[in-house]
């Protein structure tokens, strides 16, 4: 219980207490659950998958019912298909990754290691393979889901397939998804990846404004992404410096996936050959 009220992402959220915490194990135990709730239609309940939302309450409850899926829902398994990984809503990103990576594919999830599978994808899910494959929401080829009545479904493209399209992008609105299988893609050049944060001085700021805009709208190369940062000082403090996060699925970058920015002097580049996991 303590461990599941106190990690968030947004520390305000841990100010929440749950009346009670329950951590179930399979898509029965939600189902169970939600029968359960139906009795109390007035009693609040909030779904925790990595915690990482920033609202407040979305994740969270004070007085509520709190499920919490990271405890026993979380787990990541490569189907026999070899193509598809199954995925639980409990899981964070960075661990769905050292799963895949073992044979040398990728599931379009986060750029973060600590971010959460389930709102992230059912939120539509920005990715370093979007460019080359979608959001996260647009790989998930199946997903298990409990539906307001306790009922468990699958939603794929042939079975309920309005409900599929609905929670790819929808939220929490549908039904509480217990599993997720994803589409798995290549991964690199056998396995190996380029990345890594180029820090900027304060003067270098209009010409990095000036590469992204014609990064982004001429978009030269499908494998390469970027995040930039620009972290701007409160009022007397110092200025922070602007900092871009670089990414490309291969183990070294086309001459032309970062045309501009690479021709702008960095303070510090920590940009390698690496795994995706170590990234």
């Amino acid at each position: 219980y303590n461990n599941a009220v106190k990690e968030y992402w947004n520390g305000v959220n841990a100010d929440n207490r749950p009346a009670c915490a329950f951590f179930p194990a399979n898509a029965q135990h939600v189902s169970v659950a939600v029968q359960q709730l139906n009795k109390y239609p007035t009693a609040p309940f909030a779904l925790k998958g990595g915690g990482h939302n920033f609202n407040v309450g979305l994740s969270s409850t004070n007085g509520g019912v709190l499920i919490s899926f990271n405890e026993n829902l979380s787990s990541t398994t490569r189907n026999s298909d070899g193509q598809t990984f199954d995925v639980g809503p409990g899981a964070r990103w960075g661990d769905v990754y050292a799963v895949t990576e073992k044979t040398n594919q990728v599931v379009v999830g986060g750029r973060l290691a600590n971010i959460g599978v389930a709102g992230f994808t059912i939120g539509g899910g920005l990715s370093y393979y979007s460019a080359q494959y979608g959001l996260s929401c647009d790989n998930v080829v199946k997903f298990e889901v409990v539906l307001a009545n306790g009922t468990i479904v699958n939603a794929n493209s042939t079975s309920n397939p309005d409900l599929w399209w609905a929670l790819r992008g929808g939220g929490n609105r549908y039904g509480i998804v217990t599993k997720f299988t994803y589409q798995g893609h290549p991964l690199g050049d056998n396995g190996q990846v380029w990345g890594g944060i180029r820090f900027y001085s304060a003067d270098k700021r209009q010409q990095i404004f000036e590469a992204l805009s014609n990064f982004t709208s001429e978009y030269p190369d499908a494998k390469a992404a970027v995040i930039p940062t620009f972290d701007f000082g409160l009022p007397g403090a110092i200025v922070s410096n602007p900092a871009v996060f670089f990414f490309y699925d291969g183990a070294k970058p086309s001459t032309n996936a970062f045309v501009g920015l690479d021709n702008i002097e960095a303070l510090i580049d920590s940009t390698k050959t690496t795994t995706y996991t170590d990234l």
